[in-house]
């Protein structure tokens, strides 16, 4: 997994936020691929689907977020959304390689800092 260059957004907050109508928002992109041995469906003993590690991995970066959806500390707000997944072209082919693409967006660099690693650390663990 790798993160792209930041990008400085304005953004208006939700009402709850009213105080604070406008603030600077930094986005990060978070781009990962998982590599694999692509086949025909026909002779899948010689391919190496990266699919479902693909799929594990998506599970748990997703409930990173929920995680902090169910919390009540909203003193250190992100949002970490994951919205494509993309592996193959066609129904009989095994892909080769499966990619997951999202952003991370936040007030702090410790926060920011605290979820790369989050991050980084599931990905290590699939």
């Amino acid at each position: 997994f790798f993160f792209s260059s930041r990008r400085r957004h304005t953004r208006f907050l939700p009402v709850s936020w009213a105080r604070r109508c406008v603030q600077e928002t930094d986005q990060r992109r978070v781009h990962g691929l998982v590599n694999g041995r692509g086949g025909h469906t026909s002779a899948p003993e010689g391919a190496l689907d990266p699919l479902p590690l693909a799929v594990k991995i998506y599970e748990k970066l997703t409930k990173i977020q929920e995680q902090h959806e169910q919390s009540n500390d909203k003193t250190k707000n992100f949002v970490l959304y994951f919205s494509c997944l993309n592996c193959g072209t066609v129904p009989n082919v095994i892909a080769s390689k499966a990619t997951i693409k999202g952003s991370l967006r936040t007030f702090s660099q410790e926060v920011r800092d605290r979820i790369t690693q989050e991050i980084q650390d599931i990905v290590e663990q699939a």
